[in-house]
Order: structure tokens, then sequence, then C-alpha cells
């Protein structure tokens, strides 16, 4: 996360003060502003959807008003049809009695009732005796065990009027009359469009056992139907819909149905639902003015806030860029001069202070490069005097102990040799030699360890063929011989210790390696070897201090891309290599 971010923060770093005071003065007031614009965008939005909402439900609230009125009419007209007594006795006339009833009645397909000797008639008694209609005699059975009850039945299809219908019973408790109405539920559909479908707006009406009375079949209706299927029945979704039970006359939506939006109204005396379908055009309705009202409104205002936060920044901002200008051009410390200040303000006073941070910085570069260099010169002597004393106490030790043997002419050899190597390690002059001066000084280092170990050890220098008299720094391959057969080779000094010295070139650098086959190290142990501290120096003054000395030359010389990388492993040896800059002399 944080790397992905850099850049940006870089970018941001490079831009000025007075334009990043520009963009964040424009950032707060352009944010305010967009959550203003928002907040009243989205008051509008509720505001529009409000609005739907009370229309959609002041349709439900009409539809079932007339759904009240109208089954109340229905009770009604059964109420005094039942007291008619010539509508039971069997007359030649009850059939046309029975037509003109329905007639005269919104909706009342058929009337039906059950004459004294237990038929029942109905006002097209030709009809019925052809094609029946059991649903209405199931009902009005239904009805006589239920005296004073309206009996309405559940939604059917009837033969009789090609379509879906639905029957109210009714059973006077003191006469026994029993009288029936088929209500045609295409009729009551197309009075209840009326309130119910709109545009973008259909409608659903169950009973209170959640089974369909009638709905929106219209083209473009919202309500998802069965295809090929007669008579035509919704789709399994609505079905689902239909069974759940959800805030009367508030907005809600369904998992299974997309793009709508639903209401239920509250159940009428006869206990109907009426559950309104409306998309999302409705809902959204005017959203497209809002969006409109809502660019304009905001383009205008952030035009204002950018000339506003532009005139303020540019106005207070010019002196400070008057004098980040001057002091840009001062981009080293070689250029970098006082500034000429006539100012008496705020801008005059940071300009003083400038000018005496200059002189101070000035003073303090001149000092610590001084003391860099003395310092640098001192460390560095400082690292190489200590090889003498290191390797000079090793070689008196092997001169002692050839003299403890008798062997004065091997004796003589050794100390003209350590005579060689005292005058080319202490000569101070120049810390660079040319490489055949390293190894000559190594080859009269080794002669001094032949005398004394006997040829216990092979020592194999090669180098490649493309290496000419380059620059190395001086002692820097001596210290490390002798540690391998100091340390590394007391295991194999039967004959097999083996020390090889390669040196190549590799790109711009030189390379020179110093491999044995000793008894080696743990590689925790060989890293700590190259890290010892001067603390440490003190302790065990002639260990490592070799190693040690010839990586802090070296970094010293040449820096921290340079120095040395040990490698070693338990029982099989050591390598040490050496990297510094190529320079032919």
């Amino acid at each position: 996360m944080n790397d992905r971010w850099n850049p940006i923060k870089y970018r941001l770093s490079r831009v000025g003060f007075s334009v990043r005071q520009f963009l964040t003065m424009f950032l707060i007031a352009s944010i305010i502003l967009f959550l203003v614009q928002l907040y009243t965008f989205r008051l509008q939005m509720e505001e529009n959807r409000t609005n739907t909402s009370l229309k959609v439900s002041a349709s439900l609230d009409q539809a079932n008003v007339f759904i009240d009125y109208y089954v109340s009419s229905m009770q009604e007209l059964l109420r005094t049809s039942v007291m008619r007594e010539d509508l039971f006795d069997h007359g030649s006339n009850t059939d046309r009695l029975l037509d003109e009833i329905s007639s005269g009645r919104t909706g009342v397909q058929h009337v039906y009732a059950i004459q004294e000797d237990g038929e029942l008639l109905c006002g097209n008694q030709l009809f019925y005796e052809i094609l029946g209609n059991e649903n209405v005699q199931r009902q009005m059975e239904f009805a006589a065990t239920h005296p004073n009850e309206m009996i309405w039945s559940q939604p059917y299809y009837s033969k009789m009027q090609a379509g879906n219908a639905m029957c109210v019973a009714y059973m006077d408790g003191r006469t026994g009359n029993t009288i029936a109405a088929e209500v045609n539920l295409r009729v009551l559909y197309r009075s209840l469009s009326q309130f119910l479908r709109n545009s973008g707006q259909s409608f659903i009406i169950t009973t209170k056992e959640k089974e369909v009375i009638v709905f929106d079949e219209s083209v473009g209706s919202l309500v998802m139907t069965v295809h090929g299927k007669y008579p035509v029945e919704i789709s399994r979704n609505f079905d689902e819909l239909l069974e759940t039970e959800n805030g009367k006359h508030t907005f809600f939506t369904f998992d299974g149905i997309a793009d709508r939006h639903f209401m239920q109204s509250n159940r009428n005396i006869i206990g109907w639902y009426i559950t309104a379908v409306v998309n999302d055009e409705v809902m959204n309705q005017g959203v497209a003015e809002l969006w409109i009202s809502f660019g304009i409104s905001f383009i205008f205002g952030m035009s204002m806030i950018c000339i506003a936060v532009f005139i303020v920044v540019f106005f207070f901002t010019k002196p400070l860029r008057q004098l980040a200008f001057t002091m840009e051009n001062a981009k080293d410390l070689d250029t970098l001069k006082t500034i000429d200040n006539k100012r008496v303000d705020e801008v005059g006073r940071l300009t003083e202070c400038y000018n005496r941070l200059v002189l101070r910085i000035q003073k303090l570069v001149a000092d610590i490069t001084e003391v860099e260099r003395k310092k640098s010169v001192y460390e560095f002597r400082m690292h190489q005097s200590q090889i003498g004393p290191h390797f000079l106490r090793n070689t008196l030790y092997c001169i002692a102990s050839l003299l403890r043997q008798k062997r004065l002419e091997d004796a003589e050899g050794a100390m003209k040799a350590l005579a060689g190597l005292l005058s080319y390690s202490f000569d101070s002059s120049d810390p660079i030699v040319s490489l055949d001066q390293e190894i000559n000084s190594l080859e009269r280092y080794i002669s001094i360890q032949k005398v004394r170990y006997g040829d216990t050890f092979e020592v194999d220098i090669q180098r490649k063929k493309n290496i000419r008299n380059c620059k190395v720094l001086k002692l820097i391959l001596q210290p490390l011989v002798e540690n391998a057969i100091l340390h590394g080779l007391p295991t194999v000094m039967d004959g097999d210790g083996r020390i090889k010295i390669r040196i190549y070139r590799h790109g711009r650098q030189l390379v020179l390696l110093v491999a044995d086959n000793g008894c080696g190290m743990s590689q925790e142990k060989a890293e700590d070897i190259v890290m010892v501290k001067q603390e440490e120096w003190k302790k065990d003054r002639y260990s490592n201090i070799g190693v040690a000395n010839v990586q802090e030359r070296i970094r010293l010389h040449y820096g921290d891309n340079y120095g040395l990388q040990v490698i070693s492993r338990i029982g099989m040896g050591t390598i040490v290599r050496i990297r510094m800059p190529y320079q032919e002399i």
C-alpha cells in the first residue's frame, strides 16, 4: 500500500507552496460544496419518493373504498333478495326475476336461488342446465351451514362466464332461504383499473388466504405471467412475493424480482389485499432533472470557488513566491549566497534568517570538510599501522623458533625477508601500490612461513591474462593468507594444506579470492569476523584483526560498496572475496 502511494507523495512534494495551498483550499471548499449539494439532492430524491409513495398509497385507499362499497352493495343485494318469497316458490318466472336482479348490478353475472323443493335455479337457467356450476352449488351448500353469514368463495374459473369469477352466498336464518351471486372478476378488474393501473404501475388483488383474485393483464403490465397457459396465471416469483408479510403502505423490494417496487394496502372489509407494483421509472421520476440541476449548480459553485481561492492565494503568496524563486537559484554550496533584503515584514524577517543561515552553513561546511579530511587520513593511517605489530609478532615467534632449532641459515633468510616486509609495511609514502608489489611482498611473507612450517602447505597464486599491473591497497592479501595459515590450516598440516589465490577482473571491479581447505567455520562466525568492532580488537588483538582491518581500509578508501565477503563451511574450508575498483597504473 505504501509503495503505491510513494509516487503520488513524491509528485505532491515537488509542487510549489502556492499551488498546494490553492489545491488544499479548493479541495476543502469543493468537498463542502459537494456534500451540501449531495445532501440537498438526497432530500429532493426522498421528497420525490415520498410523493410517489403518497400517490400510490392514495390509489390503494381509493381502490379499497371502491371494494368496500362494492362488497357492501353485494351483501345488501343478497340480504334484500333473500327476503323475496317470489324467488323461492318455483314460479314460472323465477329465472326471469333472477336475471333482472343480476342485470341491474355491475359485475354480477348470475344470481342463484335454492327453491323449496331443493332445486337450484339461475337467472340464465338454460346455460346452467347445459354447463352447470359446481362451485356455486358447493358455496351455497356451505352457506346453508353458516346462516346469516356472507360466504365468499376463492377465485375459480366459471364455464358460464368463460372467465374467472367469485361467488358470494347467503342463507337467511329466519326463513331458511339461500341465495348466491356470481361476480365477474373481469368487470371488477376494469372498475379497479381506473384507480390502480397507471403508466409504470400495475396491481394484484388477493384474498386473505393469498389466492389471486385479479391482476393487471394489460399490455406492458409489470406482473409477470406463466407463458402459454390459459387462464392466465402469474409467475411463481410473484406467488412467493404474495406469501410474504410486508409493511403496509410502504415500498419494499423482493429479491426474486428485479427493477420493481411493491406496496401492500391494509385489508378492506372483506379481507382482501391490494399489492401495487411500480417500476424504477416511477420511483425515480424527476431524477434526470435533479441530476441536471445538481450538475449545473455544482459546476457553477466550483467555478466561483476556483476564482475566489485563486485570488486569495495569488495575492497572499506573491512575496513568498518571490523569495522562493530567489533562494531556488542557490542550487549547491558553491552558489549558496546571501540575498539583498529591504523588507521589514514577515518575508523580510524570513530573508534575514536565511542570510544568517547561509553564512552559518558556509562556516560549518568549511569546518566539517577540514575535520573529515583529517579524520579520514588519521583513521586510514591508524588501520594501516595496525598491520605492523600484528604480523611482526607472529614472524618474530617464527624466527625465534628457528634459532632454537639451530637452523641459522633459515633464520637468516627469514630475517632478510622480514626486513623487506618491514620496509614495505612501514613505508607510509603512499597507501596505494601496484599489484606486482603486493604479490612480491606476499611471496616474501610466504617464504617466512615456509621456513617455519616447511612443506606442510602450498600456496598457488594465479591471475588472469587480462589483469595488467593495476593499483591495489597495500597489505590486503598478506593478512588474509596469514589468517588462513594460523586459523584454517592447523588441522591439515600433514602436507595437504592448500591456499589458492585467484585475481581477475569483473567489469570495472578487481576481484581477489583467497581460499583454503582448512577446518572452516560456521557462516555466522564468518560474517562476524568481517564485522569485528573496535572494542573487540582490544580484547583479542591478534586473532581476526587482519580481516577486519582490510575491510575497514577498503571502505575508508573506496566506500561502502566495496569490501570483503567471507564464505565458509565447517570441515571444507574458507573463501574470502575482495572487491575494489579496477584502476590501471
